[in-house]
């Protein structure tokens, strides 16, 4: 369609980063704390926090963010394409 939808927050680079730095410091917390750790509340019937938590978090983070990312790209190309087709209407 002749339109470029290169814009937005998360882009692949990002993406890459975050996954990396989580599955690293998910290694190290789990070398650290233990691969079975578990933080609880009393009167919560689930963990607050688990080690595996320390990668899952920022999947969630990434989960919302490339969303946005596609959206805004998709609203972006929606009026590239607008701008594109007044502009070959007007040489008409």
């Amino acid at each position: 369609m002749g339109v470029d939808c290169k814009g937005g927050f998360f882009q692949r680079p990002e993406r890459v980063v975050l996954i990396a730095l989580a599955g690293m410091f998910c290694g190290l917390g789990s070398a650290l704390l233990g691969g079975d750790f578990k933080l609880t509340v009393p009167g919560i019937p689930f963990p607050v926090f688990e080690t595996i938590s320390i990668f899952t978090i920022p999947l969630a983070i990434l989960a919302v963010f490339t969303n946005v990312t596609a959206f805004t790209r998709l609203r972006e190309a929606k009026e590239a394409i607008e701008l594109k087709e007044r502009r070959e209407a007007g040489l008409r």
